[in-house]
């Protein structure tokens, strides 16, 4: 989960630097870097151990389909862009924004900036990820059948997170074409 922090958006002016970079590169959605943040809850209060700035990558389409590397507060996109992509898909848990920056990849631009515009604390992954990711990959999986490296590369995401989450040494989850309902982790 990320949070981003007020003070730090008043201070880098996020909208502001994101809505000249808008004017500058005139794509359709332009992504920054940010700030990530890290650090433990003591009496009441949160305390930082660790700060990382995480600058954009350029985009990558084919690692957009593999785990989300775009945070969306770090983003600005054009009203047009919802109207045809469509809104967030609240009937999953989680990741919905994943799934939503993957149907915007599909008809528009991206353009990154090296600017850190956000700062977000983050949280360690928790076991219904390997669900939240299955249910990604099943949303997507027409717009990369066709390419063996990624769908293999999407597997080994599954495995990795089984075998952190469940302590298991071979997984038995695969993507197939099934409903998200129907998913089972064994």
């Amino acid at each position: 989960m990320w949070h981003v922090t007020a003070k730090f958006i008043k201070r880098h002016k996020l909208h502001a630097s994101l809505a000249q970079a808008a004017r500058d590169v005139r794509q359709s959605v332009i992504y920054a870097g940010v700030q990530q943040v890290e650090g433990q809850s003591e009496n009441g209060l949160f305390r930082i151990t660790k700060r990382e700035a995480t600058p954009a990558e350029p985009f990558n389409p084919e690692r957009l389909f593999i785990q989300n590397f775009i945070i969306l507060q770090s983003m600005l996109i054009e009203k047009r862009c919802f109207q045809l992509a469509g809104r967030f898909d609240l009937t999953a848990d989680s990741l919905t924004e994943w799934e939503l920056v993957i149907r915007l990849s599909k008809d528009f631009a991206f353009s990154s900036l090296s600017k850190i515009t956000s700062e977000l604390l983050c949280f360690p992954p928790e076991p219904e990820q390997i669900l939240a990711y299955e249910w990604i990959y099943h949303r997507t999986a027409e717009r990369i059948e066709n390419q063996p490296k990624l769908i293999e590369a999407r597997q080994k995401v599954l495995d990795d997170l089984c075998r952190k989450f469940l302590c298991v040494e071979e997984p038995e989850v695969t993507i197939k074409p099934t409903a998200p309902e129907q998913v089972l982790v064994t």
